[in-house]
């Protein structure tokens, strides 16, 4: 007959096989502690999950989808050794949000015109998305006003990336994309910081003549304290993007009112 149904019986390994496990285990803890002096990242701490469950190294299987601010990313066992130069974009951290390269430094080649208009784009983005949700919570679209755009603050690069643009802009046609912070007020007396992604192309010879093509703008953020809006933003809606502390409390009132009444309709 066969072994169906059988259990599977292994077999003892010999002393050897066992110490050459325990070299192989050791030598990845050292490489473990090692790696505490480079840069890492959250896609590492999966890989190296997936190593420890299963004695091998995941490779590209952990690996993250493409990303334009990461392009030389490669995610990595830390059980196995990394290169002590390894870069945050290496490890799968844009430039924009690594704590090892916060040179951030007061210079902007984008035009304030081009600073303006991503300021209110952003803008834009944010109050076309309160608009849409308020309605779903039985909320009126007057409950958060618009925000509106008042004027840039600052904007600046990473010392580093401006460089390294500067570099490659020398002669027309060259170009190079960079990421710009800009902070500016809203007539609400907020202030906001918002990335962009911008590519730059050189119209004349040494950098003296720059286009600007914006690419993306992303993660808008308050720079100043929301608190007054907390009282009456309502649910599900973040009070950072509800300029409702700014309506006279009588407008606020009735307009908590009429949503009142209307929602007590609906429920009848």
């Amino acid at each position: 007959g066969g072994s169906a149904g059988l259990a599977a019986v292994h077999r003892n390994r010999t002393d050897k096989e066992r110490r050459t496990e325990a070299r192989v285990w050791s030598r990845r803890a050292w490489n473990l502690e090692n790696n505490r002096f480079a840069i890492v990242s959250w896609f590492d701490v999966y890989a190296t999950m997936r190593h420890l469950m299963t004695g091998v190294d995941p490779g590209d299987d952990a690996a993250d989808l493409p990303r334009w601010d990461a392009e030389n990313h490669t995610t990595q066992s830390l059980l196995l050794p990394l290169p002590k130069n390894r870069t945050c974009v290496e490890a799968g951290i844009p430039d924009w949000h690594c704590g090892c390269s916060q040179q951030w430094v007061p210079y902007c080649p984008l035009a304030t015109r081009g600073q303006e208009q991503v300021a209110r784009e952003a803008l834009s983005q944010v109050n076309s998305l309160i608009y849409r949700t308020l309605p779903k919570y039985g909320y009126r679209p007057e409950r958060c006003p618009r925000i509106e755009f008042e004027r840039i603050t600052s904007c600046q690069g990473q010392l580093f990336t401006i460089q390294r643009m500067l570099e490659k802009v020398q002669t027309p046609g060259q170009s190079e994309s960079i990421i710009l912070r800009s902070r500016f007020m809203t007539k609400q007396g907020m202030e906001y910081e918002v990335f962009v992604y911008v590519r730059f192309t050189a119209y004349s010879t040494g950098s003296q003549d720059l286009r600007g093509e914006i690419l993306d703008i992303f993660n808008l953020w308050p720079r100043s304290s929301y608190a007054i809006n907390e009282p009456c933003t309502p649910t599900n809606i973040d009070p950072a993007f509800c300029a409702c502390g700014s309506l006279p409390s009588s407008t606020a009132a009735i307009s908590s009112a009429t949503t009142a009444a209307t929602v007590m309709q609906a429920q009848s």
